[in-house]
């Protein structure tokens, strides 16, 4: 069976999820934002309907006709479930990933876009609007960050983690013990905390080591950081050392470890990933 044309151009993508970024925006900070609570006691906001929408109606000018899996789109779970299971190609969005932190006013939420092809990461795209902060990836290309409305060369590239100055990214709203894990196992680490999938990003533009993830998390949440984040030469990590999958008849993610160098050696965060 022939591959599905996964073709798209990442400046045309970016160019679109910074207009559902500036779709969020036009509530940040704002008193008068109405939040609802969905069924698994997360919040959503109009600014998640405003981006999502841009999204919905953007992605198929840029893929006619590829499905659309997204955290506020209007299927049911079976029916999401079904299209991550069996089709070939299909968009995989968080249009607001950090809601949390975008009503506690932190800068770190982003948009999530990612191209899932055969049930990998293909193509993918986070934009944190507050931070006026982009990155792109393709597989097949490599990682980018865009600035100033263009692609910055060269490309992104993890940095090789030196393990006396680890630098560790962990959750600002959604920690289950993160923290607590880095500083018993790794206790001259730094550690620093960011929302959203920003955290990957950072990782994937060598500006961090390690991220770990114990917390649930669902596959929107990570599908466009992982690609970012392999493309730039890191890893998305389970407890038993092999690569996050989207395939596994589940919407939710397993504990994992985000690293800016598969060389180095996990056995000790593997180790907390089933601990924690």
């Amino acid at each position: 069976m022939s591959e599905p044309d996964s073709s798209v151009d990442l400046l045309d993508l970016y160019r679109l999820c910074a207009a559902a970024g500036e779709a969020a925006m036009k509530w940040y900070k704002t008193d008068n934002i109405a939040v609802e609570t969905k069924g698994d006691f997360s919040p959503v906001t109009a600014a998640d309907l405003e981006a999502n929408k841009v999204l919905i109606e953007g992605l198929p000018r840029l893929l006619p006709g590829v499905p659309i899996v997204s955290e506020e789109g209007a299927s049911d779970s079976k029916e999401k479930i079904k299209i991550v299971m069996t089709a070939d190609i299909y968009w995989l969005i968080d249009p607001l990933d950090g809601t949390r932190d975008f009503l506690a006013q932190t800068d770190d939420f982003t948009v999530n876009v990612a191209l899932m092809v055969k049930g990998v990461p293909r193509v993918g795209c986070i934009v944190a609007p507050a931070r006026s902060m982009a990155f792109v990836a393709d597989t097949m290309v490599g990682a980018f960050q865009v600035k100033e409305g263009a692609l910055s060369l060269p490309k992104l590239a993890t940095r090789k983690i030196d393990p006396n100055h680890l630098i560790f990214l962990v959750s600002r709203s959604h920690l289950k013990g993160e923290d607590d894990l880095v500083k018993k196992n790794y206790p001259n680490a730094h550690i620093r905390r960011v929302g959203s999938a920003l955290k990957y990003a950072l990782i994937a533009a060598g500006l961090a080591d390690v991220s770990i993830r114990v917390s649930p998390t669902s596959l929107w949440d990570t599908a466009a950081a992982h690609c970012i984040l392999i493309a730039a030469g890191g890893a998305l990590l389970r407890a038993d050392g092999g690569s996050i999958t989207y395939r596994t008849g589940r919407m939710l993610n397993p504990p994992f470890v985000a690293l800016a160098d598969p060389a180095f050696d996990s056995v000790v965060l593997k180790q907390m990933l089933s601990n924690g």
